[in-house]
């Protein structure tokens, strides 16, 4: 169940910046996310998928350094091959970031990458058909890294990787996105995600793929 929750919570990790005059200094951001994952527990394979929901926001402290804070609730279902077992997602994350070079999300031009470190608070609550329940607790810290790439007219490539600190490299998630200026300051953005955990000493890893969609309000 570890290495369920090291990956159950779906986090922003915004690489933004505002080192120019137009650029903008923070932004909020909704998105809804789509999870299909596959799980070894104690020698057995299994399937689940879910859905899930983030909230979150980032604001830059210094033209350089950004703080955030983001918000994860969600579903994740095993079906009848674990006697439909079922879990409900909480977490909470806050993260820095350090911006060294940036990019200009409104009018998607010019490129940006950051480095920083999240921390993340979960909860994850399972119940099956057999009123087998269960609740596991986990903080855990991860170091990110992003970048992104304008290519014009209010759109942007972002890319990211995070690993946690424990299994550092072994623990890893790789994302990729869009984002896209649609009229003043709102923003829709798409991406995908792929986890993969360090096998823990009961033999146990998970592999997820995470499909998101988003929209925001940069100011």
């Amino acid at each position: 169940m570890k290495s369920l929750l090291k990956i159950a919570v779906i986090c922003l990790a915004p690489s933004v910046a505002f080192a120019e005059p137009d650029l903008h200094r923070g932004g909020l951001s909704f998105g809804m996310n789509s999870v299909d994952g596959d799980t070894t527990l104690f020698g057995t394979d299994y399937s689940y998928d879910g859905d899930s929901t983030t909230f979150g926001g980032y604001y830059f402290v210094t033209e350089n350094v950004s703080i955030g804070l983001a918000k994860t609730d969600g579903d994740l279902g095993y079906g009848a091959t674990r006697d439909n077992l079922s879990c409900d997602v909480d977490g909470t994350s806050i993260s820095a970031s350090f911006h060294p070079k940036r990019t200009n999300y409104f009018t998607g031009e010019g490129n940006g990458y950051s480095f920083g470190i999240q921390s993340t608070d979960s909860d994850v609550d399972c119940e099956d058909d057999y009123f087998y329940y269960n609740t596991v607790s986990s903080d855990d810290q991860h170091v990110t890294f992003g970048a992104s790439r304008g290519l014009g007219d209010g759109l942007v490539l972002t890319a990211g990787f995070a690993s946690n600190t424990d299994d550092f490299l072994d623990d890893r998630i790789f994302s990729f996105g869009f984002t896209k200026m649609l009229d003043s300051n709102f923003a829709m953005g798409l991406g995908i995600s792929l986890a993969e955990t360090a096998e823990d000493s009961d033999g146990d890893n998970t592999d997820v793929t995470t499909l998101s969609f988003s929209g925001g309000y940069l100011f």
